[in-house]
């Protein structure tokens, strides 16, 4: 089974990612078009779990179908909430860590808002962008955001039918907001290893 989930920065995917690839035991592959070569594995593995940004494939000068048409699953994620994601986008340029718990108060959000406002824009294309690839692929591909995975828990259920998974999730903490990064507890600390129950 070969998987990918369309995102964008910030919008839960490396948890997403890790969680998948512990439910359905296979490799995992974050962002394999950031770097300047891509895994060999990449087109080749027949159990992968892959985290993707529209964007990255471009840059790496690749056809968006035609890539993404290599994957059995293509699972469509966008984080909704413009406010979180920029928030989140900004703290994380200001830093560079990008997953580790943090916090930040009013007084850093007021300082920040200005490009906190600015970054909703790149937000909203790369929401675009995720878009534009259910449409090319809307009879085949899911959609789910980071508040039907993580907050109302909707999507659950959703990508078990979609993955037509015959088991039941075992690791749904891996989902649980203890390991949200903006005022979680624990992060995602061993996040491909640890079971917590």
């Amino acid at each position: 089974m070969r998987i990918a989930i369309v995102t964008h920065p910030r919008s839960g995917g490396f948890s997403f990612l890790g969680w998948l690839a512990s439910e359905l035991e296979c490799e995992s592959i974050h962002e394999p078009f950031s770097e300047k070569t891509i895994p060999p594995n990449l087109f080749t593995s027949p159990n992968l779990v892959v985290k993707i940004f529209p964007s990255e494939i471009y840059s790496a000068g690749l056809p968006l179908v035609e890539t993404l048409s290599k994957f059995d699953f293509l699972i469509c994620h966008k984080r909704m909430n413009l406010e979180e994601t920029s928030i989140s986008t900004v703290r994380q340029s200001e830093s560079g860590i990008s997953h580790e718990v943090y916090t930040v108060d009013e007084e850093w959000i007021s300082q920040h808002q200005n490009k906190i406002d600015s970054t909703k824009n790149s937000i909203l294309h790369a929401h675009a962008e995720i878009d534009a690839v259910y449409s090319a692929f809307k009879t085949s591909a899911l959609q789910t955001t980071y508040e039907g995975l993580y907050l109302n828990r909707q999507d659950r259920e959703r990508i078990h039918k979609y993955l037509r998974w015959e088991k039941p999730f075992r690791f749904m903490d891996m989902l649980d907001t203890k390991r949200r990064l903006r005022g979680g507890t624990i992060g995602m600390k061993d996040l491909n290893s640890v079971r917590l129950i």
